[in-house]
């Protein structure tokens, strides 16, 4: 009677062992999943915020080409064209890249022209607009990037826009035009602009909202005076509802089967986190016409490689390119053919060099070359190479004009950051412009 006592008792143990264990499981998953949902709805937004900024970064991108465009301050600031405002501004901006206006304002605060898809939109735009701009221009002239730019939300009665301005520069000096002048382009932020956002960067089902409110699946836009102007909102996002059925089965009949699915389960939103940020790294470091890196991410991997070769006591070469009479083919030929040139020329460029090299647009039609563990008379070697290539095999491709290059060569000496190389190089590629283009110069100093 006694072993029957205890054996009741010892399964009683067991039982319940086993349901505090169940209970504990059951628990410890909740929180788990709980936690996972919490973890996919942040990324969710941190991803929605990182796709807005290489948005405004790609609109940036854009309007830099043209602050740093001689003809087009010509024509916006100094002789107001509006012929050419149309085309280039106007025409071109609206059909290629979506701006839904653009505008300069000339060194007294005044419109020097506002130009928009709606033509009946203008006048009310330019009452509007004028108050808003000025605030964004004051981003403009705080900020600390080498192209000042800055981007900012807008609305307009009821329309909302994605709004960058940039200061005019000198192409020659690298410095804001004096007395400053500014362009301004804006993209209708609207239903359709944000599902093709969604499409682009896989964010499914993201909306914008004018009184949605905050809350875990969405947050707020502010415009350029920190007010709300709407909610980036998406469905509610529940990962653990695709496996939490089957794992509760599985874990009533075996927790290892259990801990095996959580390990795959989470392996696979491991690869698919990293392909994201894969693609958004890409988008933020590279140029988004030619492929090769943007001006911003050639400047900070030449200043790692400058430190690197540094402490080795390597030697750093840099060169610095620029399509002979670009202007031209796009004057010519027009945008698309010239944005086909770019990406050629970038290709050839790049075969030409090594992978341990680093190649980039600087900026326009220049472009930036850092060539490793590089002696001076090996850089003009390969920038000789370089300026042939170009040369012959844009004779061979007819799908694009015949062109060549004009490059300047540079190398570190002691005490040099980056910058002051490509300073040297620019220099030295000005000095080649002047002597005829289509050749290589090096920096005096440097041989």
């Amino acid at each position: 009677m006694r072993k029957f006592y205890e054996g009741k008792l010892v399964r009683k143990a067991i039982v319940l062992v086993f349901a505090v264990s169940f209970i504990g499981v059951i628990a410890v998953f909740y929180l788990y999943f709980v936690s996972l949902d919490s973890l996919a709805a942040e990324n969710m937004k941190q991803r929605v915020m990182v796709a807005l900024d290489v948005e405004a970064g790609i609109q940036q991108e854009i309007l830099e080409e043209y602050t740093f465009w001689d003809e087009a301050y010509e024509n916006c600031i100094v002789n107001v064209n509006k012929d050419w405002i149309s085309v280039n501004t106007g025409e071109y901006m609206f059909s290629s890249h979506d701006v839904a206006f653009s505008l300069a304002v000339n060194s007294s605060g005044n419109f020097s022209y506002i130009d928009a898809v709606n033509k009946n939109d203008i006048s009310k735009y330019e009452r509007i607009l004028r108050p808003k701009i000025a605030i964004l221009l004051k981003k403009v002239s705080q900020s600390t990037l080498p192209a000042k730019l800055a981007s900012g939300f807008i609305s307009v009665d009821d329309e909302y826009f994605l709004v960058s301005a940039g200061l005019f520069m000198s192409r020659d000096t690298k410095d804001g035009r004096s007395p400053p002048s500014y362009l301004v382009f804006g993209k209708r932020f609207d239903d359709s602009y944000v599902k093709h956002i969604g499409l682009k960067y896989k964010l499914n089902t993201l909306a914008f909202s004018v009184d949605h409110g905050d809350s875990g699946h969405s947050f707020k836009l502010l415009d350029l005076e920190d007010r709300t102007i709407g909610y980036m909102v998406w469905n509610k996002i529940y990962p653990s509802r695709g496996i939490l059925p089957f794992l509760a089965v599985v874990v009533c009949l075996f927790y290892i089967v259990t801990g095996g699915i959580c390990v795959i389960v989470l392996k696979r939103e491991a690869v698919n986190i990293k392909e994201q940020e894969e693609q958004l790294y890409f988008l933020a470091t590279k140029d988004y016409l030619t492929g090769v890196s943007n001006r911003r991410h050639v400047m900070e991997l030449g200043q790692q490689m400058l430190s690197a070769h540094q402490k080795k006591s390597y030697r750093l070469s840099v060169l610095v390119l620029d399509i002979d009479h670009f202007k031209s083919i796009n004057d010519q030929f027009g945008h698309d053919i010239g944005d086909l040139a770019l990406g050629a020329f970038s290709r050839i460029c790049s075969n030409v060099l090594r992978s341990s090299d680093l190649f980039g647009r600087f900026g326009g039609e220049e472009f930036l070359a850092v060539l490793h563990d590089t002696e001076i008379e090996n850089a003009l070697e390969v920038a000789e190479r370089m300026r042939r290539t170009v040369e012959a095999q844009t004779a061979k491709d007819l799908s694009i004009p015949l062109f060549t290059v004009s490059i300047g060569v540079s190398v570190d000496v002691p005490g040099d950051d980056f910058e002051m190389i490509v300073r040297r190089a620019d220099e030295a590629l000005y000095k080649a412009k002047a002597k005829g283009r289509n050749r290589v110069e090096v920096y005096v100093e440097d041989y």
